[in-house]
């Protein structure tokens, strides 16, 4: 992206006659000087809150009181806690952090429609939304600022950029060269405006070609809009919405303690939630017609009121002076549910008129904003006590109960002072004890007695009876499994006893023939439990063979014989024996065919067993 710069010294000149311009002319208002002797720890609305340090020279830092605001609190420059410029009466801050990094605005220069003023103001994950309660909200001022024309030492829209009702925005080029806010109106790098950890930020635009920012040595520049530089959000608080100022670290105090002094820079605001206190009554007091109380410096009041909601935590008062000054304040009571609280006028506070103003608080503790109700006030006549009462019979002004004392009300016949006397309380008168609940083998029982004044009640736990064992529950053991016998209450079921029997084990009867033994396989005995029937079995031996008489196959004159034995039972073989061949048994030789001269002749013979005939020539 190309990059288009105003020339630095145009945007100094401007920076500085625009400074000395808006002072002389008065469009800054003047703001009051912090108090040079002391700072009480509380002050009304922002009054104790100093304005920022005039910087004479560049290498000067910003110099100022801070104040913390938001969840989680953030650390706030003071610009102006009396600013008027802004469309109401605010307190003036300025994050002394920054915010993005980011660019100015996606497709203008335009302030109104940049992408920063909708991070800042738009949106359930805006920085509105996000770094305040809603209380915090409704105190920021929406800010109106109407646009001026421009210096012609610079473009139009560098200088005087307008508002128009936004909660959040940044400042303008104007803004940040007035010194009255803190910063160098001079030319040039200035060490008041770069004190953000060395980094460039964005401030409000209106022109359409580039934007104004603060580079990292605090010098002016300008850039497009989607150069990337951080922003730094400020806020106008309503005057009117804070009640107290106070210092932002440690706890605030107890109401009676005398108010110290200390030179706070860093501070809280307690702010109003729009509720008011409940009227306050003073026990053993009247108000006269123009509500004016007559009391005696170090008297002790009890204020009746009714007791708060859970929204406050604190019930406290203020000592106010006729010019405003908080000379006391501090806690009455920790627990804002209660519905009287005791506050006593200091001793040592002088003669004179003075407003008691009394608040429902929620304290959030150090560095986080409180939050108040508007307060009940009532005026008090102030005087010393005579030197020497004289007090009058008194007369009870609180009747004492039970268990809360009583008070008898002294009054002086001289002066009025009054004092008060404590009447014990009287005590519970309990009647008889009486079941409530009985007592069970599994529970404890509970009995009440009732006071006969008050109607409070109390308890006594009575202790469980015993279990009634009942008759045993046996389940007999079988040749197998265990058995048991158990015993329980009659009247819960719970388990006294439990205890087992053990395993009985078969009784068998004798052996039985299943399947008889031959002389190829082998039989099968078996006997049964005469309690659960179960059997057991064994294997009864092979009987062996039983041998037949021998089958022979004699031997003929040419073929081998045999003689076999099988068993006579299942004839398996059980012997096999060969028998020689026999061989022929021939008779005589007799003539077939007689020999001539001529010829040979032949003789016959003839096996007798089987007939078979051998010749020779």
């Amino acid at each position: 992206m190309g990059r288009k710069r105003v020339k630095k010294r145009a945007l100094a000149r401007l920076l500085a006659a625009w400074t000395s311009l808006l002072v002389l002319a008065g469009l800054f208002p003047a703001f009051p000087a912090a108090a040079e002797s002391s700072y009480y720890t509380i002050y009304a609305g922002v009054s104790g809150i100093g304005s920022p340090v005039v910087p004479t020279n560049a290498s000067m830092p910003w110099n100022g009181d801070f104040v913390y605001f938001g969840t989680p609190s953030c650390k706030y420059r003071v610009l102006n806690p009396y600013e008027e410029g802004f469309g109401g009466s605010t307190l003036l801050l300025e994050y002394n952090s920054l915010y993005g990094p980011g660019n100015f605005g996606a497709k203008t220069n335009d302030w109104s429609t940049s992408t920063i003023k909708a991070l800042l103001n738009d949106g359930s994950d805006s920085f509105l939304e996000t770094a305040f309660s809603p209380a915090e909200q409704a105190a920021i001022t929406a800010s109106r600022k109407t646009k001026k024309s421009s210096s012609p030492a610079c473009a139009e829209g560098y200088d005087f950029t307008a508002l128009t009702g936004e909660k959040v925005f940044i400042l303008d080029l104007t803004e940040i060269g007035n010194t009255a806010y803190g910063y160098y109106g001079g030319s040039g790098a200035a060490q008041s405006r770069c004190t953000y950890r060395n980094k460039s930020y964005w401030l409000r635009t209106e022109n359409g070609s580039s934007a104004v920012y603060i580079m990292s040595d605090g010098d002016v520049d300008c850039q497009t809009k989607t150069r990337t530089a951080y922003f730094c959000p400020a806020i106008n608080i309503n005057r009117e919405s804070i009640l107290f100022c106070s210092a932002a670290s440690g706890d605030k105090p107890a109401f009676g303690s005398a108010a110290t002094t200390a030179d706070i820079t860093q501070w809280k605001l307690t702010l109003s939630v729009g509720n008011t206190f409940p009227q306050v009554a003073v026990q053993g007091k009247e108000f006269d017609s123009e509500n004016t109380l007559s009391v005696t410096a170090g008297e002790s009041l009890v204020l009746s009121h009714p007791g708060l909601s859970g929204d406050y935590d604190h019930v406290t008062a203020a000592l106010i002076d006729a010019d405003g000054n908080i000379l006391y304040y501090g806690a009455l009571e920790t627990d804002a549910a209660f519905a009287s609280s005791a506050v006593t006028i200091p001793a040592e506070l002088a003669e004179g008129v003075y407003t008691l103003s009394v608040y429902g608080e929620k304290w959030n503790g150090a560095y986080l904003t409180d939050y108040a109700t508007q307060p009940f006030s009532c005026r008090i006549k102030v005087t010393k006590p005579c030197t020497a009462h004289q007090y009058d019979d008194g007369k009870i002004t609180q009747d004492a109960g039970c268990t809360e004392t009583g008070v008898k009300t002294y009054t002086c016949t001289q002066c009025g002072a009054t004092e008060t006397e404590t009447i014990s309380a009287t005590g519970h008168s309990f009647g008889a004890w009486e079941t409530k609940t009985a007592a069970t083998c599994t529970e404890i029982g509970e009995e009440v007695r009732t006071c006969t004044a008050c109607g409070a009640a109390e308890t006594r736990s009575v202790e469980k009876t015993k279990h009634t064992p009942g008759e045993p529950v046996v389940q007999k053991a079988t040749c197998t499994k265990p058995g048991s016998s158990i015993t329980k209450c009659a009247v819960c079921g719970e388990t006294l006893d439990s205890t087992v029997l053990p395993v009985a084990g078969h009784n068998f009867g004798e052996w039985e023939t299943k399947t008889a033994a031959t002389c190829t396989a082998t039989g099968e005995e078996i006997r049964t439990c005469t309690a659960c029937g179960a059997t057991e079995t064994r294997s009864i031996e092979k009987t062996g063979h039983t041998p037949g008489e021998p089958v022979v196959q004699k031997a003929t004159c040419t073929e081998p014989g045999n003689s076999v034995i099988k068993c006579a039972i299942c004839g398996e073989t059980l012997d096999s024996t060969v028998l020689p061949v026999a061989g022929h048994s021939f008779g005589a030789w007799e003539t077939k065919t007689a020999a001539t001269c001529t010829a040979i002749g032949e003789e016959v013979r003839t096996c007798t067993a089987c007939g078979a005939a051998e010749t020779r020539s």
